[in-house]
């Protein structure tokens, strides 16, 4: 069995993951403070930013945009699209000269260094530093913080979409993963997603790592297109 390190200090530990749950017990705040901890400690991590915007959302507007700053500064020019989405989300939460900024870096008008200071983002403190140290690699990723855990986070700030998204990501990168592999169709089965099983299903099996839990699952997903 997978073994999991305690990575949620003081808000709660892992567990293995044999059923994902969201037991509703943990604070917005305190769930945002730990994200920005873990962001300190593990910048690569795509998941971690995403799902601290997505609490950000319930803070104040100072709050998200250092949020989004920290996202825009750990892509660079990658994931425009990414960046884009999570703008558009945010930016009926933020004053109109905070979301042109970060349209104009978008647009590539503006470097994310040239962004002015704020005290929320952990990574920019405004100064003209070059970004590729925060450039990810799947290996850093893979020992920084545990995708599923990732995932059971954002559960437990209600995000569903997001915890499918995290280990439909890592689906990708680690298809070998049974962890993986049943943790997303549990999150497939609870959501009825039946446009994301058969996305995952055929890629499974165009991969070479179609299993039997999936195959066991077409004929309830079928009767779900009814």
């Amino acid at each position: 069995m997978a073994r999991y390190s305690p990575l949620w200090e003081g808000i709660f530990f892992l567990e293995p993951f044999l059923h994902l749950h969201v037991p509703g017990h943990v604070d917005s705040e305190s769930v945002y403070d730990f994200l920005t901890r873990q962001i300190r400690r593990c910048p690569n991590l795509l998941a971690l930013h995403v799902c601290r915007i997505r609490v950000a959302l319930n803070q104040d507007p100072e709050t998200l945009f250092g949020a989004l700053v920290d996202l825009f500064w750990m892509l660079g020019e990658k994931g425009r699209g990414l960046r884009k989405r999570m703008l558009r989300e945010s930016s009926a939460r933020m004053p109109e000269a905070r979301v042109s900024l970060l349209e104009q870096c978008l647009r590539g008008e503006l470097a994310v260094r040239q962004l002015p200071f704020s005290p929320a983002s952990v990574l920019h403190d405004g100064m003209q530093a070059s970004q590729t140290s925060l450039i990810p690699s799947t290996e850093e990723i893979s020992e920084s913080v545990d995708p599923v855990a990732a995932a059971r986070l954002c559960l437990e700030v209600g995000q569903l979409e997001q915890a499918q998204e995290i280990l439909s990501a890592q689906l990708q990168i680690q298809p070998e993963s049974e962890v993986v592999r049943r943790n997303l169709l549990e999150l497939y089965r609870a959501s009825r997603d039946t446009e994301g099983f058969w996305q995952g299903y055929r890629w499974l099996k165009d991969n070479g790592h179609l299993d039997e839990a999936w195959e066991a699952s077409v004929p309830w997903f079928e009767r779900k297109r009814v």
